[in-house]
């Protein structure tokens, strides 16, 4: 039947499969997974990205080395600044305010003498994306 929809042109051929290296987000999980397969030292139960406080362990010695490799499972966050009594988020058309909105205490600790610094905030969040996490899976 479908022969003669199709005509007698028709190819019942099938061509293999042809494998496709992996996206970016796949083949950081990939090397992630390898990294897990790596023991620590010679003879060790542990993983590179178990839990362990032996002295010859490979654990990240600061942050930004800690944050780069649990960002390599795709595990980001964004930090958003918080009122102090949380009411409100200095979030997207609220970032750029100076004081909350509701309760009129100020985004920003007082800095005594540091004028042109860094302003500090009261309160911090993290907020962890959900949309990346349900795209891995």
């Amino acid at each position: 039947m479908i022969d003669d929809a199709a005509g007698v042109e028709f190819s019942h051929q099938v061509e293999p499969n042809v494998e496709e290296s992996p996206n970016m987000g796949a083949s950081r999980f990939f090397k992630m997974l390898n990294s897990a397969q790596n023991p620590l030292w010679h003879r060790c139960e542990y993983s590179e990205l178990s839990e362990t406080s032996s002295p010859d362990n490979k654990i990240p010695l600061d942050y930004y080395r800690a944050k780069k490799l649990v960002s390599g499972l795709g595990l980001t966050s964004q930090k958003i600044n918080c009122c102090v009594n949380g009411c409100m988020l200095y979030y997207k058309a609220d970032k750029e305010m100076t004081e909350c909105k509701f309760c009129k205490e100020p985004h920003y600790k007082k800095r005594v003498g540091k004028k042109g610094k860094k302003k500090i905030p009261h309160k911090t969040m993290h907020y962890l994306p959900l949309i990346p996490r349900l795209q891995r899976l």
